[in-house]
């Protein structure tokens, strides 16, 4: 008998004993598919709930320790810089500018800080949300028609390092795509954690195939990743089967994160296999598009997003996508939830008020520690006046 290791019974006790059972499955048509999924114990979604509060408390706490710190050295050095001419003329222009060094600078010396601290915050919030992943209930209580999200397994990554807050674009995706389904994804065999983004699922390794087919049969959208594997590309082929061109989609929002040259090698290379395999005539090339649909008659159409929308959703990718997406949905029934976009709006304005008074806040100190320079002047004045004539008056 092989003696299997420690990290084969482990895996083998978590797919045994913490699978869902298909009677217990919301949306019928996912019954008759074998999968299997992965559940979690209340005490680990009670201590994602505690990172999640303790990641919220923290950030505040660290961002004022930031701010406070910094603000009081540079309100010590200026303060010792402007005695040296309190007794000057000088000194209401030298206070007026200290003002201002003090509010300008503090938010970007600071900065070091406040940018570990969102560091650590969002750390913090990304091991809370793997801690609190249930797909077991979440698929026990929602009846939709899922969200197929195809990929090659290399484009899996825990966490994005260009951004501060280590979102991947699987995770933006997701936070769309949910909003018409859950959006469903094969795990690797070898996963010990929960992913971020799509809900994972685990399918017998003899029989992945047929299993992937019958999710592509019932499901809303299949979202391909633009990729060369050969896993990928039979699946790709498997979904030009289904006959249902208007629910294909695949995407090269993962491709963001690359540059000009890169993006078009990968797509040169995924056009070549692709058209090979499925069959299809492709664009030459793709621009700054991120996502390719298909008409009735398997014509590629690329959407790409407009620059203002770049601009003002700059600060939210997920919303970038969501309004990119947004026209083409429509067109085909499907509606993404406004709430987020309308609350992003709402910040994004709020944010920039705040901003502009900030910088506007010194030029308003300015006029009033000018005020006080020339009362000071002309106080100087009149003193200096009422000396001449004291002592004209002692000269007499």
């Amino acid at each position: 008998m092989e003696k299997k290791s420690y990290f084969s019974k482990i895996l083998e006790f978590d797919l045994k004993e913490f699978t869902l059972g298909k009677e217990e499955f919301a949306n019928e048509n996912l019954r008759k598919i074998p999968i299997k999924v992965r559940s979690n114990s209340s005490s680990r979604l009670f201590e994602g709930i505690i990172y999640e509060l303790l990641s919220w408390v923290l950030l505040p706490v660290g961002i004022i320790i930031s701010l406070c710190l910094t603000f009081f050295i540079i309100a010590i050095l200026v303060a010792i810089f402007s005695a040296l001419f309190i007794d000057t003329i000088l000194y209401p222009i030298i206070q007026a500018v200290g003002v201002i060094a003090v509010l300008l600078l503090t938010p970007i010396v600071a900065f070091r800080g406040i940018r570990l601290t969102l560091s650590a915050f969002f750390d913090a919030r990304r091991s809370a949300k793997k801690y609190r992943i249930n797909t077991q209930r979440d698929l026990r209580y929602d009846s939709r028609d899922p969200v197929l999200y195809l990929r090659s397994y290399l484009t899996d990554t825990e966490e994005n390092i260009q951004k501060i807050s280590k979102r991947t674009p699987e995770e933006d995706l997701n936070s769309v795509l949910q909003d018409i389904g859950p959006v469903l994804a094969v795990g690797r065999p070898e996963d010990t954690e929960s992913q971020l983004g799509a809900k994972r699922i685990y399918v017998e390794t003899e029989t992945w195939k047929d299993t992937v087919q019958n999710l592509m049969e019932i499901s809303q959208l299949i979202v391909i990743h633009a990729g060369a594997s050969e896993s990928l590309l039979w699946e790709m082929e498997a979904a030009k089967k289904t006959d249902s061109p208007s629910k294909i989609i695949i995407s090269f929002f993962l491709w963001e994160l690359f540059n000009a040259d890169s993006r078009k090698i990968h797509y040169e290379q995924f056009k070549e296999k692709f058209e090979a395999k499925v069959g299809i005539k492709l664009p030459e090339h793709i621009g700054k598009a991120n996502f390719m649909v298909f008409d009735a008659n398997w014509a590629p159409g690329l959407i790409e997003t407009s620059e203002w929308k770049k601009f003002f959703f700059c600060l939210s990718p997920s919303t970038v996508v969501r309004e990119t997406l947004r026209p083409h949905f429509k067109r085909h029934g499907l509606y993404l939830s406004r709430v987020k976009t309308f609350i992003y709006c709402i910040l994004y304005g709020a944010a920039t008020l705040l901003s502009l008074n900030f910088f506007l806040f010194p030029l308003q100190i300015v006029p009033l520690h000018l005020r006080y320079f020339y009362m000071k002047l002309n106080a100087r004045r009149v003193i200096s006046h009422s000396n001449f004539l004291s002592f004209r008056q002692l000269s007499k």
